[in-house]
Parts: structure tokens; sequence; C-alpha cells
């Protein structure tokens, strides 16, 4: 491909990249139908409500994306050298792709763009795990978050909350196991797929097999982290909004929406109003103000996905990758 028409592809794919950035920060903001409402709220709240809250979660933010670089370097870092510079480049492309892909399956092509390009298959399967473990420790204050709503708002028989208890730890057993021992579904998927380029295809994410336990356990320590973080953050505007509830409930309830809303591959526009569906169903369940609810699930969107994403929209638009 001549390098003219590699530079027009690239202007057409950053121009696709803006237009898709604007029409869903758009779509959310000023050309929601209840956008003046939570603006509104967010004014009222600004002159009547403790700023410490809001301020502590916008500190936290580039501590919640910082945590996602390391979790992203230290696979990368267990086959090749990468700096931080091109770390912090890759992560936020990163966030501004998965910002107008669905499912975030964007994240995989923002990273590789600042990666060299013998490194790119370890970019994405590096992506890949990080993504794993983010999701198993989700999944893992998830449960926990829920069996807490069952007890304390289920009404549900005993026999019930047991059952749950039971099934969610071999549930979570069995993940685990498969996500230390991957090189079992590696072999078991090579005997089974015949067709080469299948097979090469496969051979592609063999580092995702070589990850060593002990980095899959630092891995998951960092995780883990971070999702503290971020659910933190969820907690601190909440307060900021006026959501009144003992934080056992509050991060049992948080961790019960981003529980929920994982098994929802949606598009950018229809994630946001999930979680905000699921948040203002579950924190109902306390009494909790739907607005106050509403107001939190978009601000904590702006703030950990909006910011980075513009942040690393200029990233892409600044720099020169290859194709």
């Amino acid at each position: 491909m001549s390098k003219g028409i590699h530079k027009i592809l690239k202007i057409v794919l950053k121009a696709l990249l803006v237009l898709l950035f604007c029409f869903i920060l758009l779509k959310q903001t000023l050309f929601r139908h209840d956008f003046d409402i939570l603006f509104f709220e967010f004014t009222d709240r600004w002159q009547s409500s403790s700023l410490y809250w809001l301020w502590g979660c916008l500190i936290l933010m580039p501590i919640n994306w910082a945590l996602e670089a390391i979790k992203w370097r230290l696979l990368m870092m267990s086959s090749t050298q990468i700096s931080w510079t091109r770390t912090f480049q890759s992560i936020m492309s990163g966030i501004a792709m998965a910002s107008v892909t669905p499912a975030r399956i964007g994240e995989y092509a923002g990273k590789v763009l600042f990666v060299e390009s013998k490194d790119r298959w370890l970019s994405v399967s590096a992506s890949f795990v990080s993504s794993l473990a983010q999701l198993y420790c989700i999944w893992i204050l998830g449960w926990v978050g829920t069996l807490y709503l069952i007890n304390v708002k289920g009404n549900m028989p005993t026999w019930f909350s047991w059952t749950f208890v039971g099934l969610g730890l071999m549930v979570l057993f069995l993940i685990g196991f498969l996500f230390f021992n991957a090189n079992i579904i590696g072999d078991y998927a090579r005997r089974i797929i015949q067709h080469s380029k299948l097979r090469e295809i496969l051979g592609r994410f063999r580092p995702v097999l070589n990850f060593e336990n002990g980095l899959l356990l630092k891995l998951i320590a960092w995780a883990m982290l971070r999702v503290l973080v971020y659910s933190l953050q969820f907690a601190m505007l909440l307060k900021f909004f006026g959501v009144d509830l003992s934080w056992i409930s509050m991060f049992s309830v948080i961790w019960a929406v981003y529980l929920f809303q994982s098994g929802l591959p949606l598009p950018p526009i229809m994630g946001l109003v999930a979680r905000g569906e699921i948040a203002i169903f579950l924190f109902n369940l306390f009494g909790a103000n739907a607005l106050s609810v509403a107001a939190a699930t978009f601000g904590i969107w702006m703030i950990n996905l909006i910011l980075p994403a513009l942040i690393g929209l200029i990233i892409i638009l600044a720099n020169r990758w290859k194709i």
C-alpha cells in the first residue's frame, strides 16, 4: 500500500473516531432527554453539598487508570520492554477507542497503535488477560454484594441463600482454576481445531498461555485494587448527590450493579442507560432518590470514561502511528 493511501486512510480513521466520539458525547449530554434535570441537580449540589466528595472522585480518576496501566504493562514486560510513555499512550488511546465501540472491543485496537509491530499480538493478549482479571474481580465482589442484598432485602428463604453461596463459590472457583490454567483450554482447542488457518490464529495468542501463575496473582491483586478504587469513586459521587446509605450497603449495591452490567455487551450509549437503570432499581431497595442515583451514574461516566477518552483522542490525533 502506497504512502499516499496510508495517509488518506489514517485521516479517514481519525475523522471517523472524532465524529463517533462527538456523537456519543452529544447524545448523552445536550441531546439527553433529562440532561437539564441532571445539570440542575449538579448545580444545586455544587452549592449545597460537600465538594470534597466530588474532588475526591476526580483525584482518584488518574489513580484508577494508572492501575490499569500497571496491569497491562505488567503483562507486556513479561516478554518485551515498553516505556511508561508508550504505556500511557496505549492506555489512553485504548480508552478513546473503547468509548465508541460495543463491549469496549476497540480498546484492543487502540492499545496496539503505540506498540512495536512485533508486540501487537502480545498487546492483544495482555489486554485480553487484563480484562479477564478485572472481570473476575468484579464477579467476586459482585457475588459478595448480591449475597448481601439477598439477605438484607431479598426476603428469601435460608436454603436459597445457602444455594446462592454454594453455586457462587463453585462458579468462581472454576473460573479461577481455568484462569490460572489457561493451557488446558489451549491444548483442548489445538486438539479439536484442524483448520490450519485457525490453528495459526490460535498460535498467535500463545502468550496468553505462557503467563506465569505468580504474575497472574499480581495481576489479580492490581485488578482488585482498581475495582475498589472506582467503586469508591462511585460511592463518593453518590454521597455528593445526597445518597445517604451505610458504606456496606452502598458498596454492596455498587458491586451488584457492576456484576449485572458486566453481562451486557452493549454499545456505549446503551451501556450508560443500562447501568443507570440497574443502579436506580437496586438503590431503590434502600429508598435512595432516583434522580441522585442517575446523576451519580452519569457523573462517573463523564469522569472515568469521557475525560480520559478525550485525552486519548488528543493523543491519537497528535501522534503518528503505523497501520
